[in-house]
């Protein structure tokens, strides 16, 4: 790539790193869609405050980086919301850095700021929660940028950052590990420069040594063959049918029928213009976000192709990004797709950039259009005025009979079973754990059909027997809990769950329904 003639400022990457922060705040305490998967780490978290041991007293699918961190912040700043949304402020600030510096190996002039920009307006905004995927890909993104400099500046230094910053990755998260171990691989073969063996033996040895003293405190207590089965083996088998959804512009489709169908019904009004810029601005931004996703990645791929040594960096991060499409092909619909936007902003801002006719006013579209709809999503966050109050902080919900039916939730639950009550939230009700305070008896965060085994079902009946929680609050799921799963078995899903819940109650009776929960008491 030849040198910038405009450049941007220095001090850039800090402004960078400031838009990552500042376009997650308007949401910092909402009510979100999210927040149920945003309180699998929380809840993991207060069990190590609370002494138990992860692999033995509870455990996740994911590996223990991501709640032992947020460990960490409570430490200081205690459990609570505003714990949780810091590290989400933390984590966007630090994403739109690292893509920033890589985007500047890449991008000439001022373009750089491109995919930085759109990423901030509709990445980690679009699902701003504490949450495994978004640390997994930080350290994707941090351990890339070593990659890249490796391939700039090979040496022992950079291949021991590379992999110690292979051991942090795993021990936050499997697949975006295994995906810069693949790309670090590939590119190792591919570069093959002069003491690339060394740099290799010398990477190898960081990510043992980092790996053994990140996984020492861990295995000291946990059962070895539950490590095993949950770090290497479930990863490899995709987690079975919860995590498999393969990529489709069926939702895409969807979503435009179902803007043609309202829009014969909307009266054409200052709030009908404002709900048809919302809807096309939504739609569009997904069209770019998700129905471009693999249009952009074979554009690279076919241009790389036909300059086959020109572009090395290019190159390098184009095997990355593939390589993290292959680890993430299992599950790749419109949710886990935003975890791939990063490298996907950045590629699309490289074709604009080199092949686009006019590509000042394609960049100058894009903008409008994610911040446009970046400003709608503002307007109605500014919609969630209803609070939710709780032991650990008070959300906000747009919807009044939510946030009243909750906070009862929470005030009669304060009552019945105070914070550090030993109790159970069933089957997927990590967040009435957390924001309650109470404890939990269930040693995954979720136990579902064909999500957990029977051999975990069965643990569960035993821990309640031995517990003797006072109450259950069962949150019992919707027929819609299943949309995003489409290769689950609903029929055997729905008799599983009924057979399960009919053991579980078995010793308790329903004392009352309340905030979308049936409470029993044990008899």
């Amino acid at each position: 790539m030849s040198k910038t003639e405009t450049p941007l400022p220095r001090g850039w990457l800090a402004a960078a790193a400031l838009l990552g922060a500042a376009t997650v705040l308007p949401f910092f305490a909402d009510d979100n869609a999210g927040v149920n998967d945003e309180a699998l780490n929380a809840v993991a978290a207060t069990r190590l405050l609370e002494g138990e041991a992860p692999y033995r007293d509870f455990h996740m699918r994911s590996n223990p980086g991501t709640y032992t961190l947020l460990w960490a912040l409570y430490r200081v700043l205690g459990p609570s919301l505003t714990t949780n949304r810091l590290m989400v402020v933390l984590m966007a600030a630090l994403m739109c850095l690292a893509l920033g510096w890589l985007s500047q190996k890449l991008l000439p002039d001022r373009w750089p700021a491109l995919p930085v920009l759109l990423f901030g307006f509709t990445g980690v905004t679009h699902f701003a929660v504490v949450n495994h995927h978004w640390l997994g890909v930080l350290c994707f993104l941090a351990g890339l940028m070593v990659l890249v400099h490796w391939v700039e500046h090979p040496g022992s230094r950079t291949a021991a950052c590379l992999g110690g910053m292979l051991a942090l990755g795993w021990w936050c998260l499997q697949s975006d590990a295994g995906a810069l171990g693949l790309a670090a691989l590939t590119v190792l073969l591919v570069q093959r420069p002069p003491g690339w063996i060394r740099d290799a033996a010398v990477s190898a040895a960081a990510f043992l040594l980092v790996s053994l003293i990140l996984w020492t405190p861990v295995l000291l207590r946990a059962d070895p063959s539950l490590v095993v089965e949950l770090s290497i083996r479930e990863p490899l088998r995709y987690h079975g049918p919860f995590n498999r959804s393969l990529y489709s512009w069926s939702p895409l489709v969807q979503a435009a029928g179902a803007i043609l169908d309202q829009l014969g019904r909307v009266r054409m009004d200052s709030a009908g213009w404002l709900w048809l810029g919302h809807a096309v601005s939504y739609l569009g931004v997904w069209i770019v976000k998700h129905g471009a996703l693999y249009l952009v990645v074979l554009g690279a791929f076919y241009v790389l192709a036909r300059e086959p040594r020109s572009q090395p960096l290019v190159r390098t991060v184009l095997i990355a990004y593939l390589a993290l499409l292959f680890v993430s092909f299992g599950r790749q619909d419109m949710l886990y797709t935003n975890y791939l936007t990063p490298l996907h902003y950045l590629f699309l801002a490289w074709l604009l950039a080199r092949y686009a006719p006019r590509p000042l006013w394609w960049a100058a579209g894009l903008l409008a259009l994610f911040g446009i709809q970046y400003g709608f999503g503002v307007l109605e966050s500014r919609r969630a005025v209803y609070p939710i109050h709780t032991a650990r902080g008070t959300l906000y919900s747009a919807d009044p009979a939510r946030a009243q039916g909750l906070t009862e939730l929470y005030r009669l639950a304060g009552k019945a079973t105070p914070p550090g009550t030993k109790t159970l939230a069933y089957p997927y009700a990590p967040a009435f754990t957390f924001y309650s305070g109470t404890r939990s008896v269930m040693r995954p965060p979720i136990i579902l059909p064909l999500h957990n085994s029977e051999a975990e079902f069965q643990q569960l009946l035993e821990d309640v027997a031995r517990e003797r929680p006072p109450y259950i609050y069962h949150l019992p799921l919707g027929p819609e809990a299943l949309s995003a799963y489409p290769t689950v078995d609903r029929s055997h899903f729905w008799s599983e769950l009924a057979r399960w819940n009919d053991q579980l109650f078995s010793g308790y009776q329903p004392v009352g329904r309340v905030g979308g929960a049936v409470i029993y008491r044990r008899k």
